[in-house]
């Protein structure tokens, strides 16, 4: 895995974006559930923003209250 301009190495922190958005054209307003399996010795130090809700460590699960995605 990589971020821009460098490589993401051990003992470092790495900065990732995980994108969110509707495919099908219709509004979806439900509550938002990802799932994103780490590398092996990853951890997950923190998140944001802030009203998402994240949990696990080598799979991370994460949700967000009811949204509106177009």
């Amino acid at each position: 895995n990589t971020r821009v301009g460098q490589e993401c190495v051990s003992n470092h922190i790495c900065t990732f974006t995980i994108k969110v958005s509707g495919t099908s054209g219709a509004p979806y307003t439900e509550t938002v559930v990802i799932r994103d399996v780490l590398p092996s010795g990853w951890i997950i130090k923190d998140f944001s923003p802030k009203t998402w809700q994240c949990t696990g460590s080598d799979t991370v699960h994460c949700t967000h209250p009811p949204a509106d995605l177009i």
